[in-house]
């Protein structure tokens, strides 16, 4: 008897263990995702930059 409430509670702590590590590798994965779209943001924003200079330059050239 004793034994099966050794395994229920160790059960129950890894099962907890294992929620804390999916909900951990979920924040994780959210702060790179949020970090990505910032990066992604960024460099659209250069491109953007970019894209004006050589539309000013046209604009000039012609």
């Amino acid at each position: 008897m004793e034994n099966t409430k050794i395994y229920v509670v160790a059960e129950v702590g890894f099962e907890a263990l294992f929620e804390a590590m999916v909900a951990q590798a979920e924040a994780d994965m959210a702060s790179k995702n949020a970090r990505l779209a910032e990066d992604a943001k960024q460099g659209l924003t250069e491109w953007l930059k970019v894209l004006k200079v050589l539309d000013i330059a046209d604009a000039v050239i012609r």
